[in-house]
């Protein structure tokens, strides 16, 4: 009887729109670079949009499982692939 090496596999992730691409690569960009979450607004400022419009973008990108972020707290925002 062969035995069957049972590997893991992640769900694909949803492929990503242009400004959903830009805002995650200012969130990578920021989130390598210092030890602390960046604000939407730090992201906003660095994706070169309004703070409202990425805060939407980022609850998307959680919702496609690009981003994490814990419920509720502040500043929690990780990449996927890091949590």
């Amino acid at each position: 009887m062969k035995s069957r090496v049972r590997t893991e596999r992640r769900p694909k992730k949803k492929p990503l729109t242009p400004s959903e691409a830009r805002i995650y690569d200012a969130a990578q960009t920021l989130l390598t670079s210092s030890r602390i979450a960046p604000s939407a607004m730090e992201i906003a400022n660095k994706a070169g949009m309004s703070w409202q419009y990425t805060a939407k973008v980022i609850n998307a990108l959680v919702k496609k499982g690009w981003l994490v972020k814990e419920p509720g707290k502040y500043r929690s925002l990780q990449l996927a692939e890091a949590a």
